[in-house]
């Protein structure tokens, strides 16, 4: 969600999954991911402003225990039209991540600063649809390594305010804890109310 005037714009976002599978009566998380953030911008022209933002994760199912990140900086607002945005950002932040098992010498946490280069956009396709898209990098300082995060969502209105909504989520970590994968993916349906 977010809420925006001329002077400033909070973005809030949440992302929660959660699954599981029984096989010969042994129960299995497939699933268990918790991210939520946000982020302020406050405009500094028509076309440029600085931002604060942080971020909390868990994601059991890649051995994330919990993660935060804090991040400051400053974007550009490449594209303003009636149909799309296109805002590109940068800034510098620091997180930590703490790890279920792990296996010596494997850090049961890494901590550093990191810095931030993205871009954002939302495109209207027609009068009841639109698509939404934010790709972050995050090189790291340290034994942090390199993050990167890719979201996508697309809304249709199907009735009054209520939407039909599909996403995708895609992450990379160039230094994993233990032997875990360095890619997680996740695509989600549902509906929403348009507020």
């Amino acid at each position: 969600g977010s809420k925006a005037t001329k002077e400033d714009k909070l973005g809030l976002y949440s992302l929660i999954n959660y699954g599981s599978n029984t096989v010969n009566k042994v129960k299995t998380n497939t699933a268990q991911l918790l991210r939520l953030g946000g982020r302020y911008d406050y405009n500094l022209s028509d076309n440029s402003f600085f931002f604060g933002g942080s971020e909390l994760e868990t994601n059991k199912i890649q051995n994330i225990d919990s993660r935060y990140s804090l991040n400051i900086g400053a974007g550009f607002k490449a594209i303003q039209t009636e149909e799309s945005n296109f805002d590109l950002f940068t800034g510098i932040g620091y997180s930590e991540t703490q790890f279920g098992t792990t296996i010596p010498p494997s850090s049961t946490n890494k901590r550093g600063f990191e810095f931030l280069l993205g871009e954002e956009s939302t495109h209207k396709i027609n009068a009841t649809s639109s698509i939404k898209q934010r790709w972050a990098i995050y090189p790291g300082t340290g034994d942090i390594g390199t993050r990167s995060t890719f979201d996508i969502n697309l809304t249709t209105v199907v009735a009054n305010d209520w939407t039909l909504n599909a996403g995708a989520s895609f992450s990379y970590t160039s230094k994993p804890s233990n032997n875990f994968s360095n890619t997680n993916s996740l695509i989600t349906f549902g509906f929403g109310y348009k507020y």
